[in-house]
């Protein structure tokens, strides 16, 4: 078994939950797991549960097969701009469905034949980074070189297109991207420096506390719980990546780090204003309806991951990692909300919470890793992606 890919795994399915905060109208539309269409499923609104189709918690499972098989679902879906690398067909002879060439992804694909490749409709604009992320680091274990067709064509999209919304996931993919061998110059991570500054600019009042507060307060006006965390903290690992990139860079990106983390401490150990609530939110509701109680371990693998990268606050890590740990199940699977009640488990939460630990300290918390990895694997689909109960 490589233990390399129980990581690389949660890496590719951790695509799913990208609905952010923006500004400008856009072209393409913004994913969301809490929108209208879940609440006419009789989702409330909230994430479906895990459909397991084939293999059952306890069964052997491929690790590598299990990463392969997740990206090679991922270079399907993508709207591809080099034909025919997604494997649908040629963009005006027979490509079907005949995809938008934005080298991005669906939000939501339901049934065949759209299932296995992306729709005609336009790409969601917050799930390019975030879903390329998962097709970066199965390239660099497997090495294939449609994988490396896939993340140039959503490179090249993030970096050319013109608003003001990106997301943290963008910018970390960019530079990320910018380092792979083949890659020449640094037009990718000079992109991602860009755009991590237009944000705090639009968004910040051009600081990069007043972006913190920004996300934290817009999120909080539908769902003030962990998505705050997750949101916030993502910024400050591309702030910190920013840093390592551009260390004589005239923007102090470390002090940008610092700032954000720090509003995020505020709100969950200091009631400032309180809107994830480490203690207060630790809460559990079978009938999902307390969105306070929602996304909980997400938020705390957000708050373990800012506080890490940007170094402060470090002596909340030991009771966060606890917290987190407190919500898995002997299956390996991290609860939605805190604690491990039943019918709570969350892909979501498993994948960041796999990732979140893996930056922290991967030696020290390997097993529970490889708990994730295999959780994962065992309720991976067989098209490679994952299947939520309304298919």
């Amino acid at each position: 078994m490589n233990l390399k890919s129980t990581l690389i795994l949660c890496v590719a399915v951790a695509a799913l939950l990208l609905c952010s905060v923006a500004l400008a109208a856009d072209t393409h539309p913004l994913a969301s797991p809490f929108d209208r269409e879940a609440e006419l499923l009789g989702m409330s609104g909230r994430y479906q549960s895990p459909f397991r189709l084939l293999t059952a918690v306890g069964d052997p499972v491929d690790f590598d097969a299990a990463v392969i098989d997740g990206a090679d679902y991922l270079k399907g879906m993508q709207a591809d701009v080099t034909e025919d690398n997604a494997g649908n067909g040629t963009d005006g002879f027979d490509e079907f469905p005949d995809d938008p060439d934005d080298a991005g992804w669906d939000w939501r694909v339901t049934s065949p034949p759209a299932l296995f490749s992306h729709t005609t409709t336009a790409s969601s604009t917050n799930l390019y980074g975030v879903t390329a992320l998962g097709l970066y680091y199965a390239y660099l274990e497997a090495g294939d070189a449609s994988y490396f067709t896939a993340l140039t064509d959503c490179a090249d999209w993030i970096k050319t297109t013109r608003h003001t919304y990106w997301t943290a996931s963008d910018i970390i993919f960019l530079i990320l991207y910018n380092d792979l061998p083949g890659v020449s110059g640094t037009e990718y991570a000079d992109s991602a420096k860009a755009k991590f500054q237009g944000r705090i600019t639009a968004q910040g009042g051009g600081t990069a506390k007043g972006l913190a507060k920004y996300i934290r307060d817009a999120r909080a006006g539908s769902y003030p719980n962990g998505i705050i965390g997750w949101d916030v903290g993502a910024w400050v690992l591309a702030a910190a990546m920013l840093e390592d990139e551009y260390p004589s860079d005239p923007y102090d990106h470390a002090a940008a780090a610092d700032s954000m983390a720090e509003v995020l401490w505020r709100d969950s150990f200091n009631d400032d204003p309180g809107y994830f609530d480490i203690v207060d939110d630790a809460g559990w509701d079978p009938t999902g309806a307390n969105a306070n109680y929602w996304c909980y371990s997400l938020g705390v693998s957000g708050l373990i991951d800012a506080f890490d990268a940007a170094g402060v606050h470090t002596a909340e890590i030991p009771g966060l990692v606890t917290r987190l740990l407190d919500s898995q199940y002997s299956s390996g699977a991290i609860s939605d909300s805190y604690g491990a009640h039943d019918n709570d488990e969350s892909w979501q939460s498993t994948a960041y919470g796999s990732m979140c630990l893996g930056r922290l300290d991967q030696t020290t918390y390997q097993r529970k890793i490889n708990m994730m990895g295999y959780y994962m694997a065992a309720t991976q689909d067989a098209s490679g992606g994952w299947r939520y109960s309304s298919s």
